[in-house]
């Protein structure tokens, strides 16, 4: 789709895991991979790296990669749709990350450790990173699945690291636990999109149930009193204009989001739903997201 992107040189490591779980993605979800090189170049845009020559050089490269990634993507049948707005980006993202999340949750608590467990789950917390790049404060329960995430890759990883047989589930050593400077090879791969099931059955996302397990848990999901997106409120709207008439993208994107919304109802997720028709109806309501 795009030309081959150079490795991250060391002096932008900060932005490595980004930058590598797009070029693994961009196959199995191109649009989740072209929003991790977004949020890889925001992140280094706002460090002090960017005043190294060769560092200079890999981001000018970046955002080229991404503009043409970008550009192929909305020129691409399969998902044209999916890069019509940020509502829209921020569910690809969104599901991407809790696919892989349940799929880790899965495997894990089938106690079927391999290298390939700590790359997803390590990659599910990369992809909740991501979802920062949409300018909302990452909702409490996502922060949650993203700590548990990184302490499950950590100590996963350690284990095999060590020739000892991890413990399935959660086993209370999160607090203390802390995946941020881990270093995942390359060689554990992603899954690819059919090794993906759907929600495990123990809990809702396949997160740790406290009625299953007598183990400390990590941080339980908590309702949130709003939506995981949410869009910028209209200075004006078509009612207070006079405008009464919708554009046809205004309508194709909520009839995307309401698609959306459907979608995040198979995975039991009542607030994503909730959040991406509320958005819907203040598209058709406002004429703007």
């Amino acid at each position: 789709m795009t030309s081959a992107l150079p490795n991250v040189p060391d002096k932008l490591k900060i932005i490595r895991p980004y930058v590598n779980a797009g070029k693994e993605l961009k196959t199995q979800d191109p649009v989740a991979a072209y929003y991790c090189n977004i949020f890889a170049l925001e992140r280094a845009m706002k460090s002090d790296v960017t005043k190294d020559t060769e560092s200079k050089l890999f981001l000018v490269k970046l955002m080229d990669y991404a503009e043409a990634h970008k550009k192929a993507l909305q020129s691409h049948p399969n998902y044209a749709d999916d890069m019509t707005g940020e509502g829209i980006g921020y569910t690809v993202v969104y599901n991407a990350a809790l696919e892989l999340f349940n799929t880790a949750d899965k495997q894990d608590r089938a106690a079927e450790f391999n290298k390939q467990l700590v790359r997803t789950f390590y990659t599910s917390a990369i992809l909740f990173d991501v979802l920062q790049t949409f300018g909302e404060e990452l909702p409490e329960e996502v922060v949650a699945w993203r700590k548990y995430a990184r302490w499950k890759a950590t100590y996963i990883h350690r284990c095999l690291k060590n020739h000892e047989t991890p413990v399935a589930g959660p086993i209370g050593e999160e607090e203390n636990e802390e995946a941020g400077g881990i270093n995942i090879p390359d060689q554990y791969a992603l899954p690819g999109s059919h090794d993906a099931p759907g929600p495990s059955s123990s809990n809702t996302y396949g997160h740790p149930d406290p009625a299953t397990s007598t183990a400390t848990q990590p941080p339980k999901p908590v309702p949130r009193s709003q939506p995981a997106f949410v869009p910028y409120v209209a200075e004006q709207t078509a009612e207070d204009s006079g405008e009464s008439a919708i554009s046809p993208q205004v309508m194709q994107e909520a009839e995307k989001l309401c698609k959306h919304a459907a979608s995040a109802l198979q995975f039991d997720d009542v607030p994503g739903a909730i959040s991406l028709l509320e958005k819907s109806l203040k598209l058709l309501r406002t004429g703007k997201s």
